[in-house]
């Protein structure tokens, strides 16, 4: 992370991991077909292979594979995989019931996908083994919400492997010259200040609104602030029956404020900006206020930028209408391949609870300065002051971590398809192509065409 070259990279793989989320030597020598058994007689394999994203977010888990193989005996072949190409790698590999590798890690969104392909073996069983789970493992400190995007029809298939969320950056500077006492509380106020901070010199604030970032998730991250929280849901903006929400009064009223920002108080051209250049611009001070993933947080601390030093996190607080349950997290999960033999699968999941545990954890914070590897709040919470980590991003983080929205993203194989026309209409908001209400107003006729089209709602 010290380099000028490390922060780069960091930031390219960190970005392209929260895009993608809302959509990484030898083999293992694994037996095709088996079912797992998790009897305390089931011995470990002495390799695992493991296909993750090349991303520098698993730096750290690679090198602490040596001190899992030191604890256990099992070696790790690590296999990194382009993060443009894993999910379709790993698609042919489960529709071939392909055994070479025992443990991956991908979207944790897309579970309905690997189960109805037969790639993921459920984990309870091996959890409820205590000859196999570690006393000090705390399976109840791991997130409720994302756990809940790893579970399938009431059975469990993955623990988060990385934890993110809605954060803002915002310049404290800035907000002192302007004569605001510190972050907007309320999504009306992110309005107010964003308008007071708008001059010659700066935008008041930047988010994605480039088509192709997407910029529908920092969207999608505020749209949780208006639409009123259903447990019974199937996502942001789908009811229980899966029609669309977007024509709701607060989903317009929000499609109406998303435009006041984008096309007052956002830079210009920002229906271009992607990650980089809202980065860019909150670096350099151009811009008061970001609004986007966490994953970000690690660059925006380590940069050079000159405005980086003003720079102040923080997680706008849960409305009054939905105060537990507002935050977007679209983690990436660690799943066990249910193709590999018993002994490969018992192995891997000695390899799930060492990286997903809480000394792993303590040590990617402290040690690693990657807080996007702890999902764990009471981590966050026991590290409220880490050497070279800002303690008001420590504070945002374990806020995030306990206010997840568990249906945020639906369980459905055509979300990502159902999702282009509110990437149309957001773009259409900010290029002035369409009036908000006229535009979510097609999108939401566009996307009940395409889920009764492919059999979800009828």
């Amino acid at each position: 992370m010290g380099s000028v070259r490390s922060r780069r990279r960091y930031v390219a793989g960190a970005l392209a991991v929260a895009c993608l989320a809302l959509a990484a030597c030898s083999s293992s020598g694994s037996s095709s077909g088996s079912s797992s058994s998790t009897s305390g007689a089931t011995a470990a394999a002495k390799q695992i292979t493991v296909w993750t994203a090349s991303n520098p977010l698993y730096d750290y888990q690679h090198t602490q594979l040596a001190l899992f193989t030191k604890e256990t005996g099992i070696s790790v072949n690590f296999q990194e995989i382009p993060e443009a190409s894993i999910l379709t790698k790993l698609q042919a590999a489960q529709t071939a019931h392909d055994s070479s590798f025992d443990f991956y890690e991908v979207p944790a969104s897309l579970t309905p996908q690997y189960v109805s392909l037969k790639g993921a073996a459920p984990i309870k069983p091996f959890l409820n083994n205590t000859s196999l789970t570690p006393s000090n493992y705390d399976f109840a400190g791991l997130p409720p919400g994302s756990m809940t995007q790893c579970t399938v029809k009431g059975t469990l298939y993955c623990v988060p492997a990385f934890g993110t969320g809605p954060e803002l950056y915002y310049n404290k500077q800035m907000f002192q010259q302007a004569g605001i006492s510190g972050p907007p509380q309320t999504m009306q106020a992110l309005l107010t200040d964003a308008g007071k901070l708008t001059n010659s010199s700066h935008a008041g604030i930047c988010l994605r609104g480039s088509n192709t970032a997407p910029n529908s998730f920092p969207a999608q991250m505020m749209l949780l602030y208006y639409l009123n929280y259903q447990p019974n849901g199937q996502g942001i903006w789908l009811n229980p029956d899966y029609t669309p929400r977007l024509t709701e009064p607060a989903a317009l009223q929000f499609a109406n404020d998303y435009s006041t920002l984008m096309t007052k108080d956002a830079p210009k051209g920002v229906g271009a900006y992607g990650y980089p250049e809202c980065l860019a611009a909150m670096q350099n001070g151009k811009v008061a206020m970001w609004l986007d993933d966490s994953a970000a947080a690690s660059y925006v601390f380590n940069s050079q930028g000159p405005a980086v030093s003003h720079v102040g996190y923080a997680s706008i607080p849960c409305p009054t209408t939905n105060p537990s349950k507002c935050q977007l997290s679209a983690p990436w999960g660690m799943f066990i391949n249910q193709n590999s033999d018993a002994a490969h699968q018992t192995a891997a999941y000695k390899l799930m609870t060492f990286l997903s545990g809480p000394a792993f954890q303590k040590g990617a914070l402290t040690n690693g300065k990657i807080p996007a590897l702890v999902t764990r709040p009471s981590v966050l919470s026991s590290a409220s002051s880490v050497q070279g980590i800002p303690s008001d991003l420590l504070t945002s983080l374990n806020y995030i971590q306990t206010h997840i929205d568990p249906n945020a993203i639906p369980q459905t194989s055509v979300f990502n398809q159902a999702q282009q026309p509110l990437n149309v209409a957001l773009s259409d908001i900010i290029s002035g192509q369409s009036s908000p209400d006229s535009a979510f107003k097609t999108a939401q006729n566009q996307i009940t065409a395409i889920l009764k089209q492919s059999g979800v709602i009828q």
